[in-house]
C-alpha cells in the first residue's frame, strides 16, 4: 500500500444527519455509507472488487477509525482508513500463508509487512502458514483477539517441528500479525514428566501428534490446531494396561483426581502451575514433586482446611475524604468527596486477601454560575460506590495469581458543563502540545519480550450504569464546545438524562500480560458505550427527549397498576393507601415527563433564535440564568428574563445603529438600524420562549420533587481567595451574593441561626436564606427604622408603604447557642452607621 503524503481536508457535516461517506478501491463497488461522528469508533467495511473476474468472492476488508486530532489540532477528527489485517514477518526466512480451504498460496519476506484481504469472504476466515513446500501446513487461527500463541512447522523428512510465535495486536480497526521466533526459555506451555513412566501427550482429538516423554524428561508443547478445543490428552501404557486422562492448560490449579500409575502402581499427581510466562503441566509421584514448585491452596496435607485462617488482618476505616482543584488564578474548580472508605489486607501462609470499598462518590463543580453544580454523584443505594475484592495466592513466585478481582459499581449520575470542560482544560494543559515532538507509538512491528504474566482465575466486574446529562452551551469558539462537537456528543443539543447500562465482564482462567488485560477491558466498555448510541440520539433536547418522556409515563403506569396490586394481595387493610400511591405516580411521572419534554422543545427553540440574533452581553446573561426549583421560583425567573429581553429589545433600536457606525460608518449605520428594528421583535420572541421554558421546568421540578425524585447540593460553597478574608464564612458570603445578583455589594460578615438559617450582612443589605440558598427575607439598609434585643433575638423593624398607608413591620434574627447575640447586635449596628 502507499500512504499519502499529505492528508486529504474535508468537511461534510450535518448537523441534523450527521457526516458519512463511502469508499471505492479501483473499480470495486462502493461501499455502504460510514458515519464519522462517534469518536473512538472503529468499524470494518468490506467491498466487492469487479476487477477480480477469476475469484468474485474477493472482498477487500478494511478498517475505518475516527480519532481525535493531535495536541491543538483536537479540534478535527482524523479519518484513518487502513487494512483489517497487516501481516509482519519478523522470523529471518520466508513465510508462506493462505485461507484454509483455498488454493491461492502467498509469499511473506524476511521483515516484510503486507496487507491481507480474505481471498473468499464466505469461506472459513481462518489462516495458515509453512515455512516451504516440505513442511505441512500449520494448524489454522484466527485474526482477531489479541494476545499470542504458538503453531507447530512440521518437516516430515527429517522429523523437525519449527514453533512459531504468533502475536496479534490491534491498533484502532487495524489487526497486526506478527510472526516471530519463539525465546527458547519460555515457549507457550511446557509439560514436565517427574514419574518413573513414559508418558504419551498430545492435544484433544489428533493423536497423530503425539509427543512422548521419557521419565524426567521436559518437553516444550504448543496446540497443534489453535482453533480448537484447547485439551490434552495423557497416556501411560503398560503390557497389559492403558491409563488415559485429559486436562485443560488454561486453569492453573492442582487436580484433585489422581492417576494410578500401570507398570509401577505408583498414585502420580497432576498439576498445572507457571513458570514466568509458560503454563507448565506437571505430573510427578508423591515422593518425586520438584522442590521449587510451591504448594497452592489446594495442596496436599490438609492445607486447604487453612483457608480463611489469617495470620494477620488489617483494617483501614476513613469516614471521608475532600479534595480540592485550585487553578493558578487561585480559583477553585472541582471539589471532590469520598465517604466511608475501607481498606483491608488479610495474609495468611496461602494468599493475601485484598477488599477496598468506597460508599459514595461526589465531584463538584465549583465555578459560579454552573449550569450543574454537581459532575458526578453516586445514586444512593444499600451497597457501596465502589467495592473491589481480590485474592493473590503466594505460591508462585514467576507470576501474579489471582484466585479472584471481584469489581463492583454502583449507577452513577454525570452532568458534563462545557464551562467546566474549558476550565478543565486550560488546566492540565490539554491539547497544547508541540506537534512537532508527538508521543513515541507503540512499536506494531516488534514483539514485546514478556518474562512475567497475571493470572485470574476468575475476573468479574458488574455492569456499570451511568445516568449522563450534557449542557452544550457557550462560546462556539470554546475548547469545551469544540471537543464535545468533535466527539459527536453535541450535534444537534444538549443531552437530558440519557440512561446508559454497559455490560459486565466475566472472564475465566485468564493468562495475560497487564497491557492485554487493560486493552481487552477498554475495547470491551468502547464497543459497549456505542451499542448504547441510540439511546444518547433519543434524547437530545430537540427532541423533547423522547426517551425520558417514555420511560416516566411507563414507571407511572407500572406503579399505578402494582401498587393497589400488591397491597390488595398482600396486604388488604392498606388498598386504599397503595391506589393513592399508584395513582399519585402515575400523575406525577406523566405531569415531570411531560413538561420535561415540553421545557427541552421550547428551551432548544430559544437557543436557536438567540444563536441566530444575539448580541455578546444578553447572551452572557441568558446562559446564567437560574433553574427554577418550583412553580413560585418559574414566574419569577420567567418574568424577570422576559422583561430583560423586552428591555435589550428596545435599547437595540438605539444602540445596534450607534455600535454600527462606530466599526463600518455608514454602512455599519444601515445595518445596525436594520438589525435594532427586528430586534424589537426577535428578542421578545426569545423572551417569550424562555417563559416557557422556565414555566415548563417549574412544573416539571415540582411533580419531580413530590414524585420523590432527589436534589443533589453541592458538599460546599466555592473558596474564596480574598487577601483579606478567604475564611469558609467568607466563601459562603461571596457565594450568596453571586447567588443573589448582589456582586456590586461587599460581604461583611454572617450568623448562623438556630432554625436551620444563615443571616447575611453586606454594606446595604441584611437577608436570611435557608442552607439550600433559598432566600427567606431581605431588607435594605434604608428601609429600616430601627432595630433593638429582647429575649436573645434581634428584632428589626421595617417601615412599608402601602398607597397612602404606612406600615410597620418586624423580622427576626435569632443567632444560634453559638454565637454571642451581643456582638452580632454590634456589628450590626457599627454597620449601619458606616452605610446610611
Amino acid at each position: 500500500t502507499k500512504l499519502l503524503n499529505k492528508p486529504f481536508l474535508c468537511n461534510n457535516s450535518d448537523e441534523l444527519t450527521g457526516s458519512f461517506i463511502s469508499l471505492k478501491i479501483a473499480n470495486s463497488t462502493w461501499s455502504k455509507p460510514i458515519g464519522l461522528d462517534s469518536v473512538g469508533e472503529d468499524r470494518i467495511i468490506n467491498i466487492i472488487d469487479n476487477d477480480r473476474i477469476e475469484n468474485p468472492d474477493f472482498q477487500f476488508n478494511l478498517g475505518v477509525s475516527t480519532q481525535i486530532g493531535r495536541n491543538q489540532y483536537f479540534r478535527t477528527k482524523v479519518i484513518t482508513i487502513s487494512p483489517q489485517f497487516v501481516l509482519i514477518n519478523n522470523l529471518s526466512r520466508e513465510i508462506l500463508f493462505k485461507q484454509v480451504s483455498t488454493d491461492s498460496v502467498y509469499s511473506l519476506l524476511p521483515q516484510e509487512q503486507i496487507p491481507y484481504h480474505w481471498d473468499v469472504f464466505d469461506a472459513q476466515k481462518l489462516l495458515t502458514i509453512t515455512l516451504d513446500m516440505d513442511c505441512k501446513w500449520s494448524g489454522s487461527f484466527e485474526m482477531y483477539n489479541i494476545g499470542n500463541f504458538a503453531v507447530n512447522i512440521r518437516n516430515d523428512i527429517n522429523e523437525i517441528v519449527f514453533m512459531v510465535k504468533v502475536e496479534i495486536k490491534i491498533e484502532h480497526a487495524t489487526a497486526y500479525v506478527l510472526f516471530c521466533d519463539f525465546d527458547p526459555d519460555f515457549p507457550p506451555y511446557r509439560i514436565d514428566n517427574f514419574t518413573n513412566d513414559t508418558i504419551m501427550v498430545y492435544q484433544q482429538g489428533l493423536p497423530n501428534t503425539v509427543q512422548t516423554l521419557t521419565p524426567y524428561e521436559s518437553q516444550d508443547f504448543s496446540w497443534e490446531e489453535p482453533s480448537r478445543l484447547h485439551r490434552i490428552q495423557v497416556c501411560i501404557e503398560s503390557e497389559y494396561e492403558e491409563v488415559k486422562m485429559d486436562y485443560s492448560l488454561e486453569e492453573i490449579t492442582e487436580h484433585e483426581e489422581k492417576i494410578k500409575s500401570p507398570t509401577t502402581g505408583e498414585i502420580l499427581h497432576t498439576e498445572v502451575t507457571a513458570d514466568g510466562p509458560t503454563r507448565v503441566f506437571m505430573i510427578y509421584s508423591q515422593d518425586m514433586h520438584p522442590n521449587y514448585v510451591s504448594k497452592t491452596e489446594f495442596s496436599r496435607d490438609g492445607d486447604e482446611k487453612q483457608i480463611g485462617k489469617l495470620d494477620s488482618l488489617i483494617n483501614i476505616f476513613i469516614p471521608g475524604i475532600g479534595l480540592s482543584l485550585v487553578d493558578g488564578s487561585p480559583k477553585e474548580l472541582l471539589y471532590i468527596t469520598l465517604g466511608e472508605i475501607e481498606i483491608s489486607h488479610g495474609k495468611n501462609s496461602i494468599e493475601n486477601d485484598y477488599t477496598l470499598s468506597i460508599a459514595s462518590i461526589q465531584i463538584d463543580n465549583q465555578l459560579y454560575g454552573a449550569i450543574f453544580p454537581i459532575v458526578l454523584v453516586s445514586s444512593p443505594s444499600e451497597l457501596p460506590f465502589l467495592s473491589v475484592t481480590a485474592g493473590k495466592s503466594n505460591s508462585y513466585k514467576d507470576m501474579d495469581y489471582y484466585s479472584c478481582l471481584f469489581i463492583s459499581l454502583q449507577k452513577v449520575i454525570v452532568n458534563i458543563d462545557v464551562k467546566f470542560l474549558e476550565e478543565v482544560i486550560n488546566f492540565f494543559q490539554l491539547f497544547k502540545g508541540d506537534v512537532n515532538n508527538e508521543d513515541v507509538e507503540e512499536n506494531f512491528f516488534t514483539s514485546i519480550k514478556e518474562t512475567k504474566k497475571i493470572y485470574l482465575k476468575m475476573i468479574l466486574i458488574n455492569p456499570i450504569k451511568i445516568n449522563l446529562s450534557v449542557a452544550a452551551e457557550g462560546d462556539k469558539n470554546s475548547n469545551g464546545l469544540a471537543l464535545l462537537n468533535v466527539v459527536g456528543i453535541t450535534m444537534v443539543g444538549n443531552l437530558d438524562k440519557v440512561n446508559l447500562s454497559l455490560n459486565g465482564i466475566l472472564l475465566l482462567n485468564t493468562f495475560v500480560t497487564q497491557s492485554e488485560l487493560i486493552s481487552r477491558i477498554t475495547k470491551h466498555y468502547t464497543y459497549q458505550f456505542f451499542q448504547q448510541f441510540h439511546k444518547i440520539v433519543g434524547s437530545f433536547d430537540f427532541l423533547g427527549n423522547p426517551v425520558s418522556l417514555v420511560s416516566n409515563l411507563g414507571s407511572g403506569v407500572y406503579d399505578f397498576i402494582y401498587e393497589p396490586a400488591h397491597a390488595m394481595l398482600f396486604q388488604p387493610n392498606q388498598l386504599a393507601s397503595g391506589i393513592r400511591k399508584g395513582t399519585s405516580s402515575l400523575i406525577g411521572n406523566s405531569i415531570y415527563g411531560i413538561f420535561n419534554s415540553a421545557s427541552k422543545i421550547s428551551g432548544s427553540m430559544g437557543k436557536i433564535v438567540s444563536s441566530v440574533y444575539s448580541i455578546e452581553n444578553y447572551k452572557k446573561v441568558r446562559d446564567n440564568r437560574n433553574e427554577p426549583q418550583n412553580i413560585s421560583d418559574a414566574l419569577k425567573y420567567g418574568l424577570r428574563d422576559f422583561a430583560f429581553s423586552v428591555q435589550v429589545g428596545i435599547l437595540g433600536v438605539i444602540t445596534s445603529p450607534m455600535e454600527g457606525y462606530k466599526q463600518t460608518g455608514l454602512h455599519g449605520l444601515i445595518k445596525g438600524s436594520i438589525n435594532g428594528l427586528m430586534g424589537t421583535a426577535m428578542f421578545p420572541l426569545i423572551g417569550m420562549l424562555d417563559l416557557i421554558t422556565t414555566t415548563t421546568e417549574g412544573v416539571r421540578n415540582t411533580a419531580g420533587t413530590g414524585n420523590g425524585r432527589l436534589t443533589y447540593y453541592r458538599q460546599k460553597v466555592p473558596q474564596s481567595f480574598n487577601e483579606k478574608n478567604a475564611s469558609p464564612d467568607a466563601s459562603l458570603g461571596n457565594f450568596f451574593l453571586y447567588y443573589t445578583g448582589s456582586q456590586d455589594q461587599k460581604y461583611e460578615f454572617l450568623v448562623r441561626g438556630d432554625n436551620d438559617s444563615i443571616y447575611f450582612f453586606t454594606d446595604r443589605k441584611v437577608a436570611c436564606i435557608s442552607y439550600n440558598m433559598v432566600v427567606q427575607w431581605e431588607i435594605n439598609y434604608e428601609d429600616i427604622s430601627r432595630i433593638r434585643l429582647r429575649n436573645d433575638e434581634i428584632r428589626i423593624s421595617v417601615n412599608t408603604t402601602t398607597g397612602l398607608t404606612l406600615s410597620a413591620r418586624e423580622y427576626t434574627i435569632i443567632p444560634s447557642l453559638s454565637e454571642d447575640v451581643n456582638q452580632v447586635l454590634e456589628r450590626f449596628e457599627t454597620i449601619l452607621e458606616d452605610n446610611i
